[in-house]
């Protein structure tokens, strides 16, 4: 039963009087603190990648990729309406920085309680000094400070809302000392954890937790069935909120990804769309690279960048896991439900790392950093004990109670100059110098997510330029996509969409050319392009410069992937009068012959 599990951690001392000092006070403090170096690092407004898009999906109630994230539009919705006068982009980057900053001050409270015993039994005080906490502050730290974590401080994302639910997940799942859970809190953890699905699926990682704390509960109250029931009835009432991205869909919003207005549509939309085919797919290759990179990921969240290289980041890996994983072990002993549902938290997102190969999934193994921070505390109790078992004259002072807090400290001053984006107002440079640059009913064709998502802030979230046609590249072999160009407002231009994938360029080129590019240039439409890497387009289109967007100095050592990054100038592209004759046959052969005639060079 609950009441005879053993007892983790040191012995409880009383602090004294004078010294004492509220827990909540100590917490919200710390998050206060946190909360002002998140947006002191802050970008200033929208930045690159799925920051832009999720914000056009919430600035119009709209629809982001999948999986549709209605939780976080609808909740960034009503902060951007919040902000007033401020700039969207900026306020769901504000967004971010609240919402982690609350996890910790979270975090700081339950690693309390598990520092002054009320945890797993013993004698709780209702303040300690603040020595005596300082170490639940520092471990909390470490984990608010970690590279991924804080990085996505920085921006508008739906991650931070994720790994709050994860915190509020686990303190559920702890009760306090003495406590008997009831059907309220399995309740409660269902309700908790159908929200976070509604926001992203990373949240699984704590499914295991949450399912065997409720499983526990049942059976110390012997009311199994009803615990069950009452959990499962809590989850499925908040994942009926999928529901509204099938009414939503049909209003055809400005952004409509995947078109989720029919049930086999919603469907595909939340089980990954297009997406899926970035799983691994039986590839035990890709399993152990993306096994690595993730025991990696681990060592890299603590070290400076100098020595955040693969072999010495896989080092710190394994031995911050081995930590983690020995404490975890011990809660086992005294509280299965807690140390297999921690230990298999870890393990979850050991399995993403391996079943989803995207360049993006860092994020995924957030989830994971409280179980390791439970069990960082949970070893280092063990060592402290052995050590004053074997030498008793030893005591744990002051100053060894600051060593998280320092250790956290250094990794604000080395993590500081990667992560900092206050002055980095490249997205929103970019966007204006296009759209600017661009004359009456001009066309933009986008190579990639980055230039894409930055026009269409422009366009839905400021309001610049509604003449403005934007057509991404990327979707044109994605049905759903048509239904962009439908929406009230939306300036009609002759484009096809095909919605099968191409077996190869060749289709890709066909389609581009006759569905979209040949029929606007014979309505004397000018097309620019924000992309050169496309080599047929270069060939027969001749793209001029029309602008420059960005220095290239800012493509040396950007804080986002150069990769990804959009082209630092605008292009405008020639009509070729002989291939505007051409029907879809002959550009496929013409297509074909350059293609050989390239080769043979």
């Amino acid at each position: 039963t609950s009441g005879s599990s053993p007892e983790i951690g040191p012995p409880i001392r009383e602090p004294s009087v004078s010294r004492a000092v509220p827990r909540h006070v100590l917490a919200w403090s710390a998050a206060a603190a946190v909360l002002l170096v998140y947006l002191a690092t802050a970008a200033p407004g929208a930045w690159w990648g799925d920051g832009q898009e999720l914000a056009c999906a919430a600035w119009t109630l709209g629809i982001p990729h999948p999986t549709g994230y209605p939780l976080y539009t609808l909740l960034g919705h009503g902060f951007m309406k919040l902000a007033g006068g401020l700039d969207p982009g900026r306020a769901l980057t504000i967004l971010s920085a609240l919402l982690l900053a609350c996890s910790c001050g979270l975090l700081i409270l339950l690693f309390q309680r598990i520092l002054t015993g009320e945890l797993l039994g013993g004698t709780a005080a209702r303040a300690c000094g603040v020595a005596d906490l300082l170490p639940a502050v520092g471990v909390a730290l470490l984990v608010a400070f970690s590279f991924t974590l804080w990085e996505h401080a920085t921006f508008a994302e739906v991650y931070p809302l994720t790994f709050l639910f994860v915190v509020v997940v686990v303190h559920l799942a702890w009760p306090s000392r003495g406590s008997r859970p009831g059907l309220g809190r399995a309740a409660a953890i269902g309700l908790a954890f159908g929200l976070a699905m509604l926001n992203h699926y990373s949240i699984l990682a704590v499914a295991p937790l949450a399912g065997l704390c409720v499983l526990r509960w049942g059976i110390d109250r012997r009311r199994l069935p009803a615990f069950i029931g009452v959990a499962l009835a809590g989850l499925l009432v908040t994942v009926l909120g999928y529901f509204y991205l099938l009414l939503r869909a049909r209003s055809n919003p400005p952004l409509n990804w995947g078109d989720p207005s029919t049930f086999s549509r919603l469907m595909w939309v939340l089980s990954g769309g297009q997406f899926r085919e970035l799983k691994v797919a039986g590839s035990g290759e890709a399993a152990l690279r993306g096994l690595a990179n993730w025991v990696a990921w681990w060592g890299a969240q603590f070290l400076p960048a100098n020595l955040a290289r693969p072999l010495p980041s896989l080092v710190a890996g394994l031995v911050v896991l081995a930590i983690s994983l020995l404490g975890l072990a011990r809660l086992t002993r005294a509280r299965w439900e807690l140390g297999l549902g921690l230990l298999a938290a870890i393990l979850m997102t050991a399995i993403f790392s391996m079943a989803y190969q995207i360049p993006d999934i860092a994020p995924y193994f957030l989830p994971a950093l409280p179980a390791a921070a439970i069990g960082w505390i949970l070893t280092a109790w063990w060592l402290a004990e052995r050590t004053e078992q074997k030498h008793p004259e030893f005591q744990l002072g002051p100053l060894m109670r600051t060593v998280p807090a320092l250790c956290a400290l250094a990794m604000v001053l080395w993590h500081f100059r990667a992560i900092d984006k206050s002055a980095d107002d490249a997205p929103g440079a970019w966007g204006r110098a296009v759209i600017e640059t661009l004359p009456a009913d001009a066309i933009v064709l986008t190579g990639a997510d980055s230039d894409c998502y930055c026009l269409w802030y422009q366009q839905m979230v400021l309001g610049q330029r509604p003449d403005v046609s934007i057509v991404g590249s990327n979707f044109i072999f994605q049905g759903w996509y048509a239904r962009y160009f439908e929406s009230a407002g939306r300036p009609r231009i002759p484009i096809r969409i095909e919605d099968r994938p191409p077996t190869d360029k060749l289709p890709f080129d066909v389609a581009i050319f006759d569905g979209f590019l040949i029929p606007n240039f014979k309505q004397g439409r000018r097309i620019f392009i924000t992309f050169t890497h496309d080599e047929l387009i270069r060939d027969l289109l001749n793209p001029k410069p029309a602008a420059s967007l960005l220095p290239l100095s800012y493509y040396q050592s950007p804080l986002y992937p150069v990769e990804r990054l959009p082209s630092p100038r605008l292009y405008e592209l020639t009509p070729n009068a002989g291939l505007a004759e051409m029907s879809r046959e002959e550009l496929t052969e013409t297509f074909r012959n350059w293609y050989l005639n390239r080769g043979r060079r």
